[in-house]
């Protein structure tokens, strides 16, 4: 199975480390510049397990990933990778160059990718941010998004803050809702939608 190769092939960190390095870089480069340095016994190594193919050998060997290899470095995001040494780091700094194109071109926040750690919230503080949150961005009707209360509190883990959504709704302080027309809801509304009752609400109303 794909998923096995590594500990099949016997790959090591420093190993899957070549692969990234391809990977990074458009998924072809260079033998010589490849880091960790790659050998030919490196080369004949990921050529049997199809993982790369020769696209030129001259004026220098061109390496290219293959299809298989893409699908196998998918598969190994959490593995662990060789720290010793300076290749990891210009890895790293490309990974975070491609996240960052990702994250503008899609509206996604740090904060969504990496979870601030949960702050030390007591419900009157909560509930303080949730009203401040409420005033600066309630919408005509009175209520204010659900995506933008998210934003405001951005902090807050999630499954905490729907928890204590629905929780101040039982005792009658808010009240969550839909929209009375279904075109108002967009994708970033569906995206930061609660469920409550079985259905999404995507909006909430101080009482």
């Amino acid at each position: 199975m794909e998923g096995e190769l590594a500990k099949e092939a016997g790959l090591k960190p420093p190993d899957l480390l070549r692969l990234w390095y391809l990977l990074v870089h458009g998924g072809e480069a260079r033998q010589g510049e490849i880091r960790p340095a790659m050998e030919k016994r490196h080369r004949l190594a990921y050529l049997e397990l199809d993982l790369i193919r020769v696209k030129a050998i001259r004026p220098q060997i061109l390496l290219e990933l293959t299809d298989h290899a893409w699908r196998f470095l998918s598969e190994r995001l959490g593995d662990p990778l060789e720290t010793r040494g300076h290749a990891a780091g210009p890895i790293l700094g490309e990974v975070l160059k491609a996240l960052d194109r990702l994250m503008r071109a899609r509206g996604i926040r740090l904060s969504e990718v990496f979870p601030l750690p949960a702050p030390a919230l007591g419900e009157g503080e909560l509930w303080r941010r949730f009203f401040r949150a409420w005033e600066g961005r309630r919408l005509p009707d009175g209520g204010i998004r659900l995506r933008d209360l998210r934003e405001e509190l951005a902090g807050v883990p999630r499954e905490a803050l729907d928890e204590t959504l629905r929780s101040w709704q039982r005792e009658g302080k808010i009240v969550l809702y839909s929209f009375d027309d279904p075109s108002r809801t967009t994708p970033e509304d569906e995206a930061a939608a609660l469920e409550v009752g079985g259905r999404n609400v995507y909006t909430a109303l101080i009482k």
